[in-house]
């Protein structure tokens, strides 16, 4: 089979990609990892520090790691693919690049990206029989999310007891720094992600983990992976399934007592998505990526209308607008954020280093571990309401709602 159909498809993809990545301003959370790769350690408040080093890879470029590295991952997961027997392999990449699944790693820039990265070298070394590489990489995902622990048993499961625990104990050996760090930091981040909080149970919680997997895949490859998991047909098969399905019911029961984002169950679906193409007929695969393609090029054409548009409530989308549309609010007044969000984005538009004053009972962050500017006691505009500056003002306080925020403006008596 010729390779010059796939390799067109996912190069058309990814160069919309890396064009919608270039165009589109950083998120909150990509300026926040952006100031962590400034700071190089082996341990941050909220995550474990791979997307810190996987952000500086890009020299201040956050989304250049995924756009350059991630189609490394799907090439890896192909020749997995190859070495599984699934006859059309070469088609991996561009389906998988017509999925949300596929097509963000390359748009934002997440802990998810290095986290999917690292899985896909894990999944190619456990079809490679490269117990070694296999360590290496796990240790590695660790390194960038915590959420490989749900994954962990299903692949011991999938690859025996010997091999299991030799990659175990690589792994370790890799992830042995972080470890160490966070011992000597209250357990951060897992004590950190283990506050999250619970959520009353109910019947639709898991509902909406498998209506999140539905957008993450879309629903045709969905329906596929029904099919492919009810029918194991052989070994490979069987393996497949241990590395795939026991993520999603993992996340599916953990539903009942927290509230299960989208992406937490990502790390199902690579393995899932060759499973399929072992099952599934031309037709269906077909017609199940028509369906994808379709669904996510929609979702990349609105992405530029967002941005622009703001048909949503909230503060600007860019720390450069929100950074203007401040000075035009409070001109002379000091910008102090409450939130890491604001801080995050001002800073990167070189608005900062802004001040910091967290909210009273609002979640902490990276910046309350670390020295930020101190905030004026007069003179300065407050990324919150008089609630949250909470009596921090020295001088006369005047709400007001501006940028698509709650402000407070402390003016000096």
């Amino acid at each position: 089979m010729s390779a010059r159909g796939p390799l067109a498809v996912f190069a058309g993809l990814w160069l919309i990609q890396a064009a919608l990545a270039g165009a589109l301003p950083l998120v909150a959370d990509e300026a926040y990892y952006l100031a962590w790769s400034r700071d190089l350690g082996p341990g941050y408040l909220d995550h474990p520090p791979g997307i810190a080093w996987w952000v500086a890879l890009g020299g201040g470029h956050p989304r250049l790691p995924g756009l350059l590295l991630m189609p490394l991952a799907w090439l890896a997961l192909a020749d997995a693919a190859r070495r599984w027997g699934v006859a059309h392999w070469r088609w991996l990449p561009a389906l998988i690049m017509a999925t949300p699944l596929g097509f963000s790693p390359g748009l934002i820039a997440t802990p998810d990206a290095p986290l999917v990265f690292f899985w896909c070298l894990a999944l190619w070394a456990v079809a490679a029989d490269r117990t070694l590489l296999l360590g290496l990489a796990l240790g590695l995902g660790l390194w960038s999310k915590s959420a490989l622990l749900v994954a962990l048993p299903g692949l011991l499961w999938a690859v025996g007891p010997r091999r299991g625990l030799l990659a175990m104990g690589v792994a370790l050996a890799v992830y042995g720094p972080h470890i160490h760090w966070s011992l000597g930091h209250f357990g951060l981040p897992w004590s950190f992600q283990a506050g999250h909080r619970a959520v009353d149970h109910s019947v639709l919680r898991p509902l909406e983990v498998l209506g999140g997997q539905l957008l993450l895949v879309t629903p045709g490859i969905g329906w596929l992976a029904w099919h492919a998991w009810r029918a194991p047909r052989d070994g490979v098969d069987r393996q497949l399934r241990l590395l795939g399905l026991p993520v999603l019911a993992l996340w599916v029961l953990a539903s009942g007592s927290t509230r299960v984002e989208a992406n937490w169950p990502a790390l199902a679906w690579p393995a899932t998505v060759v499973l399929v193409m072992r099952h599934a007929g031309a037709g269906g695969l077909k017609r199940a990526a028509r369906i994808a393609l379709g669904l996510t090029l929609c979702v990349a054409a609105a992405l530029p209308i967002v941005d622009r548009g703001r048909p949503f409530a909230g503060p600007p989308r860019g720390g450069e607008r929100l950074a203007a549309c401040l000075d035009e609010t409070a001109p002379g007044f000091v910008p102090v954020a409450r939130r890491y969000q604001e801080k995050a984005l001002l800073d990167a538009a070189g608005a900062g280093p802004t001040p910091y004053l967290r909210a009273a009972g609002h979640r902490s962050s990276e910046y309350d571990r670390r020295q930020t500017p101190a905030a004026p006691r007069c003179g300065f505009v407050y990324l919150g309401d008089r609630m949250a500056l909470d009596g921090r003002c020295a001088g006369a306080v005047e709400p007001l709602e501006a940028c698509g925020l709650r402000l407070s403006r402390c003016h000096c008596l």
